[in-house]
């Protein structure tokens, strides 16, 4: 049972770490390459990682069986994970539309654009 336990544990990580790729990936697809996609995949993650540990703590010592406790929670995730892959691609064109009213006519950010001096030069000067 530990060696098959292990094995499962191994598998486990081994598919965070390629869901997690894939996420990367489509993130950067929806919401462009940019430190936002990353920072969404990279805090999704640690904010399951966090409330996974909270949920193990509080309830991890009165669950009668553990393991299938463990089996419900990662096929609750790879659900999860799966309908994320496809919900990408429809929450970046969702974002695109919705932040339309927020860019002016050449492009910038318009709250950006409104501060002025202070924030300084919001494109670099043209010739």
């Amino acid at each position: 049972m530990g060696v098959l336990l292990t094995a499962v544990f191994f598998l486990s990580g081994a598919s965070a770490l390629i869901f997690e790729a894939l996420w990367f990936r489509q993130a950067g697809l929806a919401f462009g390459n940019s430190i936002w996609a990353s920072s969404l995949v990279l805090s999704g993650f640690m904010a399951g990682l966090a409330l996974g540990n909270a949920l193990a703590a509080r309830a991890g010592a009165r669950l009668a069986n553990p393991v299938r406790a463990y089996a419900i929670a990662e096929a609750a995730i790879a659900l999860t994970g799966v309908g994320l892959v496809y919900l990408f691609p429809v929450l970046g064109a969702a974002l695109i539309r919705a932040a339309a009213d927020s860019l002016d006519r050449d492009g910038d950010y318009a709250p950006v654009a409104d501060q002025g001096a202070a924030a300084g030069p919001s494109r670099p000067a043209s010739p």
